[in-house]
């Protein structure tokens, strides 16, 4: 099971010392607090600093996926930079808008994350639409801006698909062939019959990387389909510089490579975008909101909302 630090992240991450903090806290929990939630399945852990056990665990800032030392599954979140104590030591949100914006993001994410480590990735099947069109239509919409070119964006919204598609496979592909069972019928049809066959080529070749999981790999093939005059000048740190300026949040680059490899943040963004205000007049907004597709924004948010409230009521 992948989380966002088994990908780009993982470089700058201290996986072994947070896991290893998570369990001493778990270690001294005397009962059931607020933050930690025992479950057939799996545990759900939410530091909000309400002990002082806490402080072993060094700050993280996306969900993390982890086995405890009784062998259980188990994944957390860290609420602390977003909360504050009062002199009765209860523990509350920052008033800050941007925390209470921040620690929402959080806690969907931990919610979807959670659903999939249960094997329940029906809310994907629910959302999967509308998560794949937007995320091609932002990764094609940004290249055609750094290429100054709209002609790319069709080559760059199948890479984008095949992306998506392959961001969850953990094997190699041996058929490569097999990836266009994941594909929509425009792209398929695309690839076999029409003027992009030289993509389905560099799929067969294995000149693209399949399965793709990290910015890495996508910026790589979005480079492979364009001719080496309109790749001049696109790689890993320009795609990230400019996803991060299309939404509000306090780690935008960090959320920026996430939401390209890891499904749960590519959700809970989208929603923050498009319901929360100070997204109003975000790139992203103005992306999502232009778009024609056949899977509406309000029917993305209605189908996000009914996921959470399953969770957060039952």
């Amino acid at each position: 099971m992948y989380d966002v630090y088994t990908g780009t992240l993982g470089a700058f991450f201290n996986r072994e010392k947070v896991e290893y903090g998570l369990n001493t806290v778990l270690a001294n929990v005397d009962g059931s607090l607020s933050y930690e939630v025992a479950e057939d399945r799996v545990r759900v852990i939410i530091l909000t600093g309400a002990n002082d056990i806490e402080k072993e665990v060094p700050t993280f800032q996306h969900p993390i996926i982890f086995e405890t030392v009784k062998g259980d599954r188990a994944v957390a979140c860290d609420l602390r930079p977003f909360m504050k104590s009062n002199l009765e030591n209860i523990i509350t949100v920052r008033d800050k808008l941007a925390d209470k914006y921040n620690g929402m993001l959080q806690l969907y994410r931990l919610i979807l994350t959670k659903l999939l480590v249960e094997d329940e990735g029906y809310w994907l099947g629910a959302l999967n639409d509308h998560l794949r069109e937007s995320f091609s239509t932002i990764i094609k919409t940004v290249i055609s801006v750094l290429t100054y070119n709209e002609s790319v964006k069709r080559p760059v919204e199948i890479v984008s698909d095949l992306h998506y598609a392959s961001v969850d496979i953990d094997k190699d592909i041996s058929d490569k062939s097999k990836i266009l069972e994941l594909l929509p019928r425009d792209d398929t049809s695309d690839l076999l019959r029409g003027d992009y066959t030289y993509i389905y080529r560099k799929i067969l070749d294995g000149d693209l990387i399949l399965p793709s999981r990290t910015i890495g790999s996508l910026t790589n093939n979005i480079i492979n389909v364009l001719d080496s005059k309109r790749a001049s000048g696109i790689n890993v740190d320009i795609l990230v510089k400019s996803l991060s300026a299309g939404f509000f949040s306090l780690d935008r680059k960090g959320i920026a490579i996430a939401m390209v490899e890891d499904k749960p943040t590519l959700a809970a963004l989208l929603y923050m975008v498009i319901t929360e205000s100070v997204n109003s007049k975000s790139t992203f907004r103005r992306i999502i909101m232009g778009a024609k597709r056949f899977t509406k924004p309000n029917d993305f948010v209605k189908g996000f909302k009914r996921v959470i409230d399953e969770q957060i009521v039952g």
